[in-house]
């Protein structure tokens, strides 16, 4: 069950991961033409915005599924079949309120839809993700979110938490990180708006070693405590803030619409998936402190990485106030 259950719900996230970057990239790019402003500013906007929508759920969903644990009589199985009938509710009202794009507003206009069209395009993505230097400079974004991810969920979550609080505490401590990051997308937006990129990275980077050095520097039993994990996970709330928010805007920044999908699937199907399940597989062989060094490594590369990619490539045009920066410079 568990692993035809795991394979459903990796080809919905590619899906919905992908849709949702690609959409919101879209609608950022329809506003700014609609309402005459300038599309870097919306695209920091816009990504605050869904972030936010989406992790304020995701807090509300692990706060009400640890107190059913712990102050109910439902059990695991009652908390599934809940939560799967709310994910149906909010599909359908999804479905519902959500509005078509305008025709061609995704830069798909000469896009064939057939098999091997679809076929040649996955192809194409994956020559983006590897070759593209775009990508590649922007990869250490989405790999330091996939190590820490993989190691919050197998050195915190199911060993520490478990261990030394126990498992009815996993929703809670979720519960503080979607919260903490939730709170800081509309700061790290308006961040970006008057300083530019650069500094919201800088902040993100700093989080992901701090996560790291935690692991590198105490035992897991000085950790497993209320004081430590409410502080870990308020610091693990703002790296992701950076990968919900700024790394969504930087694709849409830097990738045009007839490239749009592409990079979205790229950033979420290829790199994202691919490094969960990558240090998913190193965690059954290395301690803790060695998956964490693997944090700390794509977690450092994250500003070396964009500032190279501006070197190289530039400011996107898009953004008026890094184009102005890079031109008084």
């Amino acid at each position: 069950i568990l692993y035809p259950g795991a394979v459903l719900n990796g080809i919905g996230q590619a899906l919905g991961w992908t849709g949702q970057g690609t959409y919101f990239a879209a609608t950022a790019s329809l506003h700014s033409k609609q309402e005459k402003e300038l599309i870097g500013t919306v695209n920091d906007t816009f990504a605050g915005h869904f972030a936010v929508v989406y992790l304020g759920g995701q807090t509300v969903v692990y706060a009400l599924t640890s107190v059913l644990l712990d102050k109910t009589a439902f059990g695991l199985q009652s908390v599934f079949g809940l939560m799967t009938l709310i994910s149906w509710f909010m599909l359908v009202i999804a479905i519902i309120w959500l509005k078509p794009l305008p025709p061609n507003s995704q830069g798909d206009e000469n896009i064939e839809m057939t098999s091997a069209a679809s076929l040649k395009r996955g192809c194409d993505t994956l020559v983006l993700t590897f070759s593209d230097l775009r990508a590649v400079l922007l990869s250490p974004l989405t790999l330091a979110y996939g190590a820490g991810s993989t190691f919050i969920l197998i050195f915190v979550n199911e060993r520490t938490i478990s261990e030394h609080v126990g498992s009815y505490a996993v929703g809670y401590v979720g519960a503080i990180q979607s919260g903490v990051s939730a709170l800081f997308c509309l700061p790290l937006s308006a961040l970006s708006i008057k300083y530019g990129k650069l500094s919201c990275l800088l902040v993100g980077s700093a989080a992901y070693i701090l996560v790291a050095l935690t692991f590198m520097i105490f035992r897991s039993e000085e950790i497993g405590h209320w004081d430590a994990l409410i502080a870990l996970y308020s610091i693990w709330g703002i790296a992701r803030a950076l990968w919900e928010n700024t790394c969504k805007a930087l694709y849409a920044d830097y990738f045009p619409a007839t490239e749009r999908s592409m990079a979205f699937a790229s950033l979420i199907t290829v790199l994202a998936g691919s490094s969960i399940a990558v240090a998913a597989m190193i965690s059954a062989h290395v301690e803790a402190r060695g998956l964490a060094i693997v944090l700390l490594v794509t977690g450092g590369l994250i500003v070396p990485g964009y500032v190279a990619l501006v070197m190289v490539k530039g400011y996107p045009q898009s953004n008026w106030q890094d184009t102005q920066r890079q031109a008084a410079a």
